[in-house]
Parts: C-alpha cells; sequence; structure tokens
C-alpha cells in the first residue's frame, strides 16, 4: 500500500479522472498578464458559466499580438494545450494598447 501524505493525495490525481488520464476542458483561455484583466476575466468566466475546471488558463506577456510572431511560442503553447486537454475552443481576451 502506498503511504502518501494528503497533499500528496490531493496532487497526484483529481478524485474525477483515472491515473493517467488527461483532464478535458471546455476552452483555452488566452489573456495579456496585466493584473486589470483579472477581475473582467473571471466576469467573463462567470457570464459563459465555466468553472475553473472547464477551461485551461494562458496569461501571456504581450497577449495575442504575439500570435503573428513566427514560429510563435504562444501558437505552440495553445496548440500542446487543446491537444492534450482536447479544449474545442481558444477563447483569447485582449485589449488595444497591449
Amino acid at each position: 500500500m502506498e503511504h502518501l501524505t494528503e497533499t500528496e493525495r490531493i496532487v497526484s490525481k483529481p478524485a474525477n479522472r483515472k491515473r493517467g488520464e488527461h483532464m478535458r476542458v471546455k476552452a483555452v483561455v488566452l489573456s495579456c498578464v496585466d493584473p486589470g484583466f483579472k477581475e473582467p476575466l473571471k466576469a467573463l468566466m462567470r457570464h459563459l458559466e465555466f468553472k475553473s475546471a472547464d477551461f485551461d488558463y494562458l496569461g501571456w506577456a504581450g497577449g495575442a499580438k504575439t500570435l503573428i510572431e513566427p514560429d510563435s511560442p504562444l501558437l505552440k503553447q495553445i496548440g500542446i494545450l487543446v491537444k492534450l486537454h482536447h479544449g474545442s475552443e481558444v477563447i483569447i481576451m485582449t485589449h488595444a494598447d497591449c
């Protein structure tokens, strides 16, 4: 029998999936890392009726404008999250002066 601490039990495997099974999300949510985005992002997720387990959050300095860069590491990261967690949507939240 494994002897795990309570923290190890909680972190090692969420209760809603089997060991080795990847989580599934509805969406990958991208936003700028501007601290002013925290509350509007929370409000948007509530409006969409998303719980925190329903989406992968990806905060990125420069936000969506970095998607146009050749070989964008952000685009690669979004692709990894969509593939790994089967998100069917990508939600991009940005502002004009980012």
